[in-house]
């Protein structure tokens, strides 16, 4: 009983086994008859020839402007302040009057002085004439050595005199016209610092002057680009103000180092604002046009095709589909710039590229 019970068990065990391997066999030959299918399968692709174009690289800043020049103006003398003729905002011209000073005293030291230099000036034409009429004297015998010398000594006396009422003249001249105070550059008046009336010492601030009809732009490129950076090149910066416009400038100087701490290269431009639409303090961001290459392949948007963070396009030739990973560069327009084994005139997938894969068959229905 035991005997007839274990073949019977043998025989299930066996007839299991042998149907196992009959349905394997069966699926493997189901996959190959799939994959032999999917290998004869000819996908309908519509194609598009990568294009060859001229490009010009640019460099990204961002940075600040700031004025063109900025000058504290203060006074040279102190006095009481009569008059303010500006005040923050105002735009003002080289040597126009911004504040004037009570004159009274400076005027009255002028007048002194200009009287003082009148009366050594007679003076002086007195002792040279003495001098003259002493030199023919003593030539004739009719004074002494002593009294010409004495003669001689007024005259330098007398001259003397002259130039220090000279001096005094100049200076009073001076300042009389410290009282009036004037603008040593053109720009607009960025703060001021008194009031009327005030009593003021010399060198205390009155006011600050900012030049704005150009403005300097200061900003910082990645380490990377510095070597394509120079003086002369031009810069065009836009600011969050003026969305839709732009404002060309020159670079003027460069940085001779790279910041430690953040990597990037210094650069200084001058923009020009006669127009007076940009500020001092305002953010801007800029573009450097570098180089210019030529014959920078390009392809359409359609031939991009990215799976798990791999970007690739298909090359077609000789009807078969070739995969290539690429790098992406700058967009114009509908076409993107794309790197790597790319060239000018290869013939690219722009539809179904979710069907395609590396050495599929293909067939080109219409070129784009």
């Amino acid at each position: 009983m035991q005997l007839k019970l274990y073949r019977l068990i043998l025989f299930i065990s066996i007839f299991i086994l042998m149907s196992a391997l009959s349905c394997g066999k069966a699926k493997d030959e189901k996959q190959k008859d799939a994959q032999k299918q999917a290998a004869e399968q000819i996908i309908s692709i519509n194609t598009a020839k990568v294009e060859g174009r001229s490009i010009k690289r640019v460099v990204e800043t961002a940075g600040t402007l700031m004025p063109w020049d900025e000058v504290v103006i203060s006074s040279e003398i102190g006095g009481t302040i009569e008059e303010i003729l500006v005040d923050m905002g105002d735009k003002v011209n080289k040597g126009a009057v911004l504040l004037r000073l009570d004159q009274r005293e400076a005027k009255l030291n002028l007048e002194i002085a200009q009287k003082t230099l009148d009366k050594n000036r007679v003076q002086l034409q007195e002792a040279r004439n003495n001098l003259r009429r002493s030199k023919d004297l003593f030539e004739k015998g009719i004074i002494s050595a002593s009294e010409r010398d004495n003669i001689q000594t007024q005259h330098d006396i007398a001259d003397a005199q002259m130039a220090q009422s000279e001096s005094a003249l100049n200076l009073a001249k001076k300042k009389f016209e410290d009282t009036i105070v004037t603008a040593p550059i053109p720009g607009e008046i960025k703060k001021r610092h008194v009031s009327k009336g005030e009593s003021i010492k010399d060198k205390v601030p009155l006011f600050v002057i900012v030049r704005t009809d150009q403005l300097k732009f200061y900003g910082t490129i990645p380490e990377k680009f510095s070597p394509q950076i120079k003086v002369g090149q031009n810069i065009n910066i836009q600011v969050e103000a003026y969305e839709d416009k732009t404002f060309s400038g020159r670079i003027e100087r460069v940085s001779p180092s790279i910041d430690l701490e953040t990597r990037t290269l210094t650069i200084e431009a001058m923009i020009p604002n006669s127009k007076g639409m940009l500020k001092p303090g305002f953010f801007a961001k800029g573009i450097i046009a570098t180089i210019t290459e030529n014959n920078v392949p390009f392809v359409p948007e359609g031939a991009i095709y990215s799976s798990l963070g791999i970007t690739k396009l298909f090359v077609i030739a000789d009807g078969l589909a070739k995969e290539k990973n690429i790098k992406l560069g700058m967009k114009e327009g509908s076409m993107v710039e794309v790197a790597d084994d790319i060239k000018a005139g290869d013939v690219v997938a722009v539809t179904n590229l979710t069907q395609l894969y590396e050495g599929a068959k293909v067939n080109p229905v219409k070129e784009q």
